[in-house]
């Protein structure tokens, strides 16, 4: 199944002055679609009991990396749920893509300003366990978002939280993924364009969601990379945080160079039936790159 048609109301026939998108998943298991579907479905009926009725009440994890929200077991996020869900009125949540499987996913996915006073376009990292979710970190670019709004929701600087939790593999990854991630970081980390190059198919894309970037063709990522990887929060001195995903694709969360000043971000990887790299999406806070270093990463796809 390469798209499906998803409902943002989740069944509920409300008003709401959305369309309904095209949801890709051309890169997902079954298993993970109906998930998901359920997931998004659930939430936009603004139903707490039912929401939470996805999530695991033993293992739960639900962060957000950019403003520091975290929270680990099931009765905190709910309350927090219960303050904020009925006041989202025709606010939606809904996703774009998905990419992995039942065991572990990436989300690419809009947030409309109902939700959280501006809109987001971000990337989660999603786990689970028996079919509910037990991990979900939300990665996105804050550069957009209303300054004044941001400042009041993030959590102060020494309270943001060191580790995300569940960060290493249970041995339920397959190693399909789990070798390109690893092949594909310590290329880019080490400034190998050629090795990055190989990785993908010959008519890839690289898509950069902070820097707003899009390059396509193996040879010119390579050649994008070999010009940014000492600068990208992404490339020289970042470290893998967690993997995510199948056989199809899936991604991995990475802690950023202490250079760059961004904390860290996630790149999506969808493979061909080779194997190849065909589409690598990534995400991170902007917000918090050196504006000369915003400006570089955007003038050298343009070289």
């Amino acid at each position: 199944m390469s798209n499906v048609h998803f409902d943002r109301d989740g069944g509920m026939n409300r008003s709401a002055p959305y369309p309904q998108p095209d949801l890709d998943t051309s890169h997902a298991s079954q298993g993970l679609i109906v998930q998901l579907q359920r997931y998004f479905a659930a939430k936009n009926s603004h139903d707490v009991d039912a929401f939470m009725g996805e999530f695991s009440k033993e293992l739960l994890t639900y962060t957000d990396a950019i403003l520091g929200w975290q929270f680990n077991d099931y009765e905190s996020l709910r309350g927090v749920l219960a303050n904020y869900m009925p006041s989202w009125g025709v606010g939606r949540s809904y996703p774009l893509r998905l990419i992995g499987d039942h065991n572990s996913a990436v989300v690419v996915l809009s947030d409309t300003p109902e939700l959280f006073g501006s809109e987001i376009q971000a990337i989660a990292a999603v786990d689970f366990a028996n079919g509910k979710v037990t991990r979900w970190v939300d990665y996105w670019d804050s550069a957009d978002f209303d300054p004044v709004l941001r400042d009041q929701m993030q959590c102060p600087e020494d309270h943001y939280p060191g580790t995300f939790a569940g960060e290493r593999p249970d041995g339920r990854l397959d190693l399909a993924i789990s070798d390109v991630v690893n092949q594909l970081h310590h290329a880019v980390s080490s400034g190998d364009s050629e090795k990055v190059a190989t990785l993908f198919s010959f008519d890839a894309r690289y898509e950069d969601m902070a820097s707003r970037t899009l390059i396509t063709g193996r040879r010119a990522i390579g050649a994008y990379i070999s010009r940014i990887w000492e600068i990208a929060p992404f490339g020289k001195d970042a470290c893998v945080r967690h993997v995510l995903g199948g056989a199809l694709g899936g991604g991995y969360e990475w802690r950023a160079s202490h250079a760059s000043n961004v904390r860290s971000g996630i790149s999506v990887i969808e493979l061909d039936a080779n194997g190849h790299i065909d589409r690598l999406t990534t995400t991170y806070d902007s917000k918090r790159l050196p504006a000369s270093t915003r400006r570089l990463l955007i003038d050298a796809a343009h070289r």
